[in-house]
């Protein structure tokens, strides 16, 4: 810990941390190119915007545009010490499927906390400073770098600006024999200025009976209905001074302790297989209690895309981002596949060119005819790069009506592959004046292919 003076808080020190906050201030003066919808999926303006590449560099070029927001969520890495993977499953040519796992990202840090914690500072200064002024914090984590992040955040919004530490409680992990085994996240709250909202009503939980009562009735108090038929129990304050009455179908308030949201089962409808996934319930509530209809929520380690679903789901306005292409890739997925509108922002300096292909239209259906894959990606999956990989693709999507004046790729017809063994086809609107459609893909391994469309 630092040196400090009487009345002020310690500061956590370290080799590189001055490094770390001279790159945030060569982002914020950064020179570097912006960004450009690279594609839109939505007949009106979308409510959301995903964003790829690193988040600092996003972050810098949003506060340079003024844009705010009334929640961030944060879900980095936690320190665990390794790489994590995106579970899938191919068709080979022999017919036979069999499950892969694809490069989603990594949280080794060569096991240095000094390295981790030159990452993070920086990004969480960027986060308070992209806050509204009466916006709010939530950043995630677990056991292993808690203690840190929150003396960081207590330096960077101030101690008084702490608000809570809650703790998601899940009942999935393993039961280690020498310690007792971890069952929990915590999310730390912060606020920016000296209030924010909370709706608690977007919180209430159920009363649960006593368990031992089999009718299911016994609330521990004492039960009845009032005038207008509602059930309520009735329980004495501490030393038995005042009784209090709660009604059953208002729940009651939701502690800091939340044991109520699993972490996601193997069989759930939301499991995309992306390492880390957040339920919606989890982020659902969060975005319920501290924005309102309309505000925007943000989210810049955004994973598999959840904090997106579940703001567009409560009619909020939602940007996120991440430097992972497989990440991006699962975004932009579950955005299609649930009809959700979205703009996808590319960096102008994007490196990375489209893998080619070609695609046929005929009866008004298209279809992938072939690619050729990245070298690198066949011999991860131990295929053959000779073969015949049009099970590799995962997405197609389709632009009836390409500009001539901008990039931008507006998506009129799409697929998504649902089974291993699915051929990639969509049936897109005609176009305009006889024209060929733009069509791309998006492989596994989330790189963009470029098809080159003929009618036969």
């Amino acid at each position: 810990m630092g040196a400090s003076s009487r009345g002020e808080l310690p500061r956590l020190d370290w080799n590189g941390r001055d490094e770390s906050m001279a790159a945030l201030e060569d982002a914020r003066a950064s020179t570097r190119p912006g960004f450009h919808v690279a594609e839109s999926f939505s007949e009106s303006r979308p409510t959301g915007s995903v964003y790829q590449g690193d988040n600092l560099h996003v972050m810098s070029h949003l506060w340079r545009r003024g844009e705010r927001f009334q929640l961030i969520y944060a879900d980095p890495p936690f320190f665990v010490g390794r790489n994590f993977r995106q579970k899938s499953r191919i068709k080979l040519p022999s017919g036979q499927v069999v499950p892969i796992q694809l490069d989603a990202y990594e949280d080794h840090w060569n096991r240095d906390e000094a390295t981790y914690l030159s990452m993070i500072l920086p990004r969480l200064v960027m986060m308070r400073d992209l806050l509204a002024d009466t916006g709010v914090v939530c950043l995630h984590a677990d056991q292993r770098m808690i203690g840190y992040l929150r003396a960081l955040l207590d330096e960077i919004f101030g101690r008084d600006r702490f608000r809570n530490e809650i703790i998601w409680n899940y009942a999935q992990g393993s039961a280690p024999s020498n310690r007792f085994p971890c069952k929990h996240d915590t999310i730390l709250v912060y606020i920016k200025g000296r209030d924010a909202p909370f709706n608690t009503a977007a919180a209430r939980l159920p009363f649960t009976p006593h368990a031992h009562d089999k009718r299911g009735k016994n609330y521990g108090g004492t039960m009845g209905v009032d005038g207008d038929g509602r059930e309520y129990v009735e329980k004495w304050g501490t030393g038995k001074k005042k009784k209090y009455r709660y009604y059953l179908d208002e729940g009651k308030a939701c502690p800091d302790v939340w044991t109520d949201i699993q972490s996601i089962q193997s069989a759930a409808g939301e499991r995309t297989g992306y390492p880390t996934q957040k339920p919606l319930l989890l982020l659902e509530r969060l975005i319920s209690v501290y924005t309102n209809p309309g505000d925007s929520v943000g989210d810049f380690f955004a994973g598999s895309g959840t904090t997106a679903v579940s703001a567009q789901n409560l009619g909020r306005k939602w940007t996120v981002s991440d430097a992972s292409s497989q990440a991006i890739h699962q975004i932009r997925r579950r955005l299609l596949s649930g009809s959700i509108p979205y703009r996808a922002l590319r960096s102008d300096e994007d490196p990375i060119p489209p893998l080619s292909g070609r695609a046929v239209l005929r009866d008004n259906s298209m279809e992938v005819c072939n690619y050729t894959p990245d070298a690198n990606f066949c011999r991860q999956l131990g295929v053959d790069p000779g073969d015949d990989h049009v099970n590799l693709i995962d997405i197609m999507t389709v632009d009836t009506n390409p500009a001539r004046d901008d990039e931008c790729h507006r998506v009129a017809a799409h697929w998504c592959r649902k089974t291993p063994d699915e051929s990639p086809r969509t049936n897109p609107p005609a176009g305009k004046h006889g024209a060929l459609p733009s069509v791309f893909a998006t492989d596994l391994s989330g790189r963009r292919v470029s098809l080159a469309v003929t009618t036969d």
